[in-house]
């Protein structure tokens, strides 16, 4: 059903580009290296886990700011490479947006002087037919947003488990039971929506 992309995404020669870049005071150019790399998959990550466009942005936006006023004092430790460090960023500002969604508090930001690329269009590829592809996003979507978020991370971000326990601040065995379990739920909609159930 659902597989790793293979090898994590991380761009390491680029990303010591932008470390550097940032170490010299120039920020700006490490964040459009980071938004180069990274930009579209992120932005496909939160599209997946927030429905609605505008919000989407507005997440987007704000990730890479706290990456821009961040980078300089970026240190391996928590984090082995740029990479995981913007994909907890990321569920970070996500999990914001929901607590204020759930608040009915307007969404904070300014997406509309800011470049986002692609964001509005990218989304992981996929090898299932298209019926497959739509019924297995419709199974995701009934799912709560922190189990979303940890499936998509392992399967669409290429995140080791170990990788997600850390973004979450969980133990890596809880992470690997999550996912395991929300896998079995997705075969069971799967098989349900395919049967006509």
């Amino acid at each position: 059903m659902l597989t790793p992309k293979g090898p994590p995404l991380v761009d390491r020669k680029r990303e010591e580009e932008a470390i550097e870049h940032a170490r010299n005071n120039r920020r700006d150019v490490a964040l459009k290296i980071l938004m180069v790399i990274y930009g579209d998959v992120l932005a496909g990550f939160i599209g997946r886990l927030v429905a609605d466009p505008a919000r989407t942005r507005v997440i987007f936006h704000d990730v890479f700011m706290a990456a821009f006023r961040g980078i300089r004092r970026f240190e391996r430790g928590k984090h082995a490479h740029l990479w995981g460090w913007l994909c907890q960023i990321t569920y970070e500002k996500i999990v914001e947006d929901q607590q204020v969604a759930r608040s009915g508090a307007p969404a904070a930001g300014n997406p509309d002087n800011f470049d986002v690329g692609n964001a509005e269009h990218a989304a992981p590829s996929h090898t299932m037919d298209g019926d497959r592809t739509r019924t297995l996003e419709a199974c995701l979507t009934r799912l709560p947003v922190p189990l979303r978020a940890q499936l998509l991370m392992r399967f669409s971000l290429g995140l080791s488990y170990a990788e997600i326990a850390n973004v979450l601040g969980v133990a890596s065995d809880t992470v690997e039971l999550n996912i395991s379990k929300v896998q079995s739920q997705l075969r069971r909609c799967l098989d349900e929506e395919g049967s006509g159930t």
